[in-house]
Formats: structure tokens, sequence, C-alpha cells
């Protein structure tokens, strides 16, 4: 899950330096395949959004 936030906040810093939106979300695809990503854009701020998919067996007894 930490590892998801680093990723949204590296998302948010790429769109902040000019890289497309495209780009910098694929990034964060190829290493969390299962997350969903958002980007708003408002002005000066970008925020990032990101929700990922957490899948764990749980034995039924």
């Amino acid at each position: 899950v930490l590892g998801l936030a680093d990723a949204a906040r590296q998302v948010a810093r790429d769109v902040a330096r000019g890289v497309s939106i495209d780009a910098a979300v694929e990034a964060v695809a190829l290493e969390f395949p299962d997350a969903a990503v958002t980007v708003e854009e408002s002005g000066e701020w970008v925020t990032v959004s990101a929700e990922a998919v957490v899948r764990a067996p749980i034995p039924v007894l």
C-alpha cells in the first residue's frame, strides 16, 4: 500500500513537471496492474487518487 502511495505522489510530481498524464499513469500501471489511478488537474493543482485491489485467500472453515 505504501508503494502505491509513493507511486501516486510520483504521478503528481511528473504531471507537475510536464509529463503527460497518460505516461505518468502508465508507469504506475506497470508496477501495480490492479490499481485504479485518477488524475485531476485544476489550475496549478494536481490531485492523484490511487486505489488497489487486494486479493488474499481466506480459508473457509
